[in-house]
């Protein structure tokens, strides 16, 4: 992603990009040779030479909390890729440390300017989707062979992955559903080392129940070598349906309390009318939400206002992801939100090896 950065900041008109910060010798000469930009070996002589006003961050997810206050400390601006942090009682101090010092922190969570997400959050804003009674999203479209874990071993690690396959792919999807739905109330979960062989997990499923009753699933996984990208909502009023960022709304005769009061067809399906909608052909990667998401960036520096992805928004997700690994973990239902030291000493005790997460009973 550094280097897709690197493309979104030489060519939107919104930036002038000044320069380039890797500690690995041969790749901040390439890069800086190739922009026309000044190379910097270490953070803190970039953020104190005054050369920049905001900075874009796309180094292992251990990394990102005290990079992200150090910026910060030096009055910068900051584009953080996703994930943002490890633990979400740090998301949300930073997104206040933000707050303190004036300055705007954007998550890297492109997936909200996709236009299918944006329509389904307009209908649930106006209300068409009705009270949402569940939730379904199925996150099986990340195949990783173990090649890729090798390739950059801190892909294994919970220390500088922050978590597997929920904190670092499924992780798009999750903040789409929370964005959707806001933050289920109760988590029961599963999570599992299932085919690599990595510290972190490669397969997930979990429960979800919501504050109003609703109810949901979760399925994630980097296993699947044909996975499916689906997320469903269904209403009192209408379904929406999500698959590939194609979207699908099937509306009934409703609301569905009162079809389930009154119906006298015991047996029959209920007609539902579904239409396509149709949204505008995505770029290779979908690399053109990423640009969008650093325009809204800009703006919201130039406009004085929060981004789409500020720390708070973003910083759900993380903890709904926490809640998984804290139910695997326990074996039992995690109520949320989280008390603020509920997943740290947890999280450390993953990183030293102390504790892991179950292998399947089944041989591979």
């Amino acid at each position: 992603m550094g280097a897709g950065h690197c493309f979104a900041a030489s060519t939107l008109p919104e930036y002038e990009f000044v320069a380039v910060c890797d500690i690995v010798d041969s790749v901040r000469d390439r890069t800086s040779a190739d922009f026309g930009v000044r190379g910097f070996a270490d953070t803190e002589t970039l953020f104190g030479s005054g050369l920049v006003e905001a900075v874009i961050l796309a180094t292992p997810p251990g990394t990102h909390v005290p990079l992200v206050r150090d910026a910060l400390s030096h009055g910068l601006h900051v584009y953080c890729e996703k994930p943002f942090v490890a633990d979400a009682r740090d998301g949300y101090a930073l997104g206040a440390a933000a707050d303190d010092a004036n300055r705007v922190v954007q998550v890297g969570f492109q997936y909200r300017f996709q236009p299918s997400y944006e329509k389904v959050r307009a209908l649930i804003d106006a209300g068409t989707v009705g009270p949402i009674f569940r939730a379904n999203l199925v996150a099986t479209n990340w195949f990783r062979p173990q090649s890729y874990f090798d390739a950059a071993p801190w892909r294994k690690q919970w220390r500088q992955g922050a978590g597997g396959v929920l904190m670092n792919q499924a992780i798009h999807q999750l903040d789409a559903l929370v964005w959707f739905t806001g933050l289920p109330s109760r988590v029961f979960a599963r999570a599992t080392r299932a085919r690599h062989g990595i510290e972190v997990e490669d397969d997930v499923s979990a429960m979800l129940e919501f504050p109003d009753g609703g109810r949901g699933m979760l399925v994630a996984s980097t296993v699947d070598p044909i996975g499916w990208d689906r997320i469903e909502i269904h209403g009192e009023h209408c379904s929406v349906i999500m698959r590939d960022h194609n979207l699908r709304v099937g509306t009934f005769d409703g609301p569905a309390q009162h079809l389930s009061d009154h119906s006298q067809n015991q047996f029959d399906r209920v007609a539902v009318t579904w239409e396509d909608i149709e949204m505008p052909p995505a770029s290779p990667g979908g690399f053109d939400y990423v640009l969008e998401a650093h325009r809204d960036f800009a703006r919201a520096v130039r406009g004085g206002r929060r981004p789409r992805n500020a720390p708070e928004a973003a910083t759900c997700s993380i903890e709904v992801a926490n809640a998984v690994y804290l139910s695997a973990i326990r074996g039992e239902p995690v109520t949320l939100p989280l008390a603020a030291d509920a997943y740290g000493p947890v999280y450390e005790r993953l990183c030293s090896g102390d504790l892991a997460l179950a292998e399947p009973s089944v041989a591979r």
